[in-house]
């Protein structure tokens, strides 16, 4: 068997400057995806939520899309951990 260093070292490396195991979650198809933090101003104070994307272009892209067609669609009113948050579709 011969082992690239070179491989080794970046696969290293990226895994020491990537993000956390935490901070990768999987789509659908067993995908990783990474947690974005997305921020905007209200009321004269600064608010913060997450959300997933495959890189930083597709977090933007997404946040383009949250810009036309965001609405308020109904209040929370209980949480829980759901199947599909740990990567398996709603309808499992």
């Amino acid at each position: 068997m011969l082992i690239d260093l070179g491989k080794e070292r970046e696969r290293r490396e990226a895994a020491l400057n990537g993000p956390d195991s935490n901070c990768i979650v999987r789509d659908s198809e067993g995908r990783p995806m990474l947690l974005f933090a997305i921020d905007w101003h209200h009321d004269g104070r600064r608010w913060t939520v997450q959300i997933a994307a495959y890189d930083w272009e597709d977090a933007e892209a997404r946040v383009a899309s949250m810009r036309a067609s965001l609405e308020v669609s109904g209040q929370v009113v209980a949480q829980g951990s759901a199947p599909w948050y740990m990567g398996q579709s709603p309808d499992v």
